[in-house]
């Protein structure tokens, strides 16, 4: 949330600071109010484009609640990143949030404000319809202005004939276009992103663009400019009304009175607009999110296939292995049961001897939030061998319901050593949490290392309870060349023993068993 809140301040500034580099200046103002208008848009969008950059590490792989595996060769990476102390609630993120909702409910209490009084004027006020729009006579001497199809004037103007046809053209046109509509759009984001001061200078953009327009529709029926512009001076000292109405003399600058003399020929007006393309192309690059391409079914399955060779065994790229859908959970069915299988009945265990299996393996769960958490660690070799006797004996159908499975051991991880920019990224601790030989560092002691000093590593995205009290998203867990080799051999020495796998998967079915 925080990356798109700064990615939307930071393409509002460059859309401004374009505008008035470019645009301000120039005798196009249909062009500009569509373009104020879509570049609050797209500073608002722009940050969820996304676009797929494929990279080496699996950082954003996609997990669901269908299956998850963890294994014996990765407990310990894994157990780290859950049995980490919790640190203190910050107390920080809870007082920001308060402050964003106490400011945005007094924005909105005040919007509120002027919406009503303008209600109240509206209804205790005489009304007289022109030209599709409805004249609202006020009793006060005030300044002519204009919300949705309403136009507020002076009574005692009206009657006496002191309302000047160029000033009700004026406001005709303010009507006529709907400003209102895009001031009530720009209080609105006002409200909900009021920690972005350049919401307060698109305002102002927008208000003086109108009244360019407003004032080029009453110039094409009054002519004399000079006069014209005595009648803004004249309106200059009466008082404001509303700050959502469009008012005749709003910001009576030298800008504005320059502007009612100015042309801008076709050619500047076209090389100036087509020079938003490229920078708008280039905001879209800059700002826009970009993802890690996610491992396809196939890419997946080729992750965990068994070749029919009796003598070749599968060594994933990964410890996790993650899969998507139940159409996916059925291949993983068949393809990592039956053939990576000790071995199953063609008929179904007795309720005894299943009863005895869970009751074994119930004896290490004491967190059951984290079920798999501690079968690894404690459980007995006795109570192992026993497992894997009860495991051989069910069918294919039990075996899948169960929680504690066995299957022929995976082999070691393959030697995966990071590339130089991978390592520099490691450091940031708001992002990556850093195990090396399964101990728990700080960022910097990477340091001391070069990537070429370690052998393996591997990236998890942190999820659910795991995130909960840690400032990093991403755990990074790196064997250094020693420990790698010792891995490696003890992998090795364990390759006739079955492997246990802790599994969750929901409503899978056996396919062709």
């Amino acid at each position: 949330m925080i990356a798109y809140l700064v990615k939307m301040v930071l393409c509002s500034a460059v859309l401004l600071l374009v505008y008035h580099v470019l645009l301000a200046k120039e005798k196009m103002h249909r062009f500009n109010r569509y373009y104020l208008l879509l570049s609050l848009i797209f500073a608002l969008v722009v940050p969820f484009i996304e676009w797929k950059q494929q990279i080496p590490i699996i950082s954003d792989s996609t997990v669901t609640e269908n299956v998850f595996y963890a294994t014996e060769t990765t407990f310990k990476t894994m157990s780290s990143a859950i049995e980490e102390p919790v640190s203190d609630i910050d107390i920080w993120p809870n007082l920001l949030i308060a402050a964003y909702f106490l400011i945005s409910t007094i924005l909105l209490i005040r919007f509120a404000r002027n919406l009503f009084q303008l209600w109240l004027k509206i209804k205790n006020s005489e009304k007289i319809l022109c030209q599709n729009s409805r004249l609202v006579l006020l009793p006060q001497s005030i300044v002519s202005h204009s919300f949705l199809k309403y136009i507020f004037i002076a009574k005692e103007d009206y009657n006496n004939g002191a309302f000047e046809q160029a000033i009700l053209n004026h406001e005709l046109a303010h009507v006529q276009q709907k400003h209102s509509l895009d001031i009530l759009f720009i209080e609105v984001l006002s409200i909900i992103f009021w920690f972005n001061p350049f919401l307060y200078w698109y305002k102002k953009a927008i208000q003086i663009n109108h009244e360019f327009l407003a004032d080029a529709a009453a110039l094409e029926t009054y002519h004399d400019v000079a006069s014209y512009q005595y009648l803004l001076l004249a309106q200059a000292n009466k008082p404001v009304f509303n700050h959502l109405a469009s008012q005749f003399n709003f910001l009576i600058t030298k800008k504005r009175l320059l502007m009612m003399n100015k042309t801008t020929s076709f050619t500047r007006k076209a090389v100036k607009q087509l020079a938003i393309v490229p920078i708008i192309g280039s905001l879209v690059f800059v700002f826009s999110s970009k993802i890690i391409a996610q491992d396809t079914l196939k890419k997946f399955t080729e992750k965990i296939r068994v070749s029919d060779t009796a003598n070749e065994q599968v060594v994933p790229t990964k410890d996790l292995l993650f899969h998507e859908k139940k159409t996916q959970a059925k291949i993983l069915a068949e393809d990592f049961y039956k053939k990576t299988s000790i071995g199953y009945s063609a008929t179904d265990a007795s309720d005894e001897l299943m009863k005895e299996y869970e009751t074994i393996a119930k004896k290490y769960r004491r967190d059951t939030t984290n079920r798999w958490q501690s079968i690894f660690r404690d459980i007995t070799q006795q109570d192992k061998t026993r497992l894997i006797a009860i495991f051989t004996k069910m069918s294919l159908q039990q075996q899948l319901k169960q929680s504690v499975v066995f299957c022929k051991q995976l082999g070691p991880l393959k030697r995966e050593v990071p590339t130089e920019t991978q390592f520099n990224n490691f450091k940031k601790a708001n992002v990556y949490g850093i195990w090396i030989d399964d101990k728990r560092v700080k960022n910097e002691v990477l340091n001391n290392f070069k990537a070429s000093d370690f052998a393996q590593f591997d990236i998890s995205k942190l999820y659910g309870a795991a995130k909960v009290g840690r400032s990093y998203t991403h755990q990074v867990n790196m064997m250094t060349k020693a420990y790698y080799q010792k891995y490696y051999d003890e992998s090795i020495a364990k390759k006739d023993e079955p492997m246990m796998v802790m599994r969750f998967i929901k409503n899978v079915t056996v396919v062709n068993p």
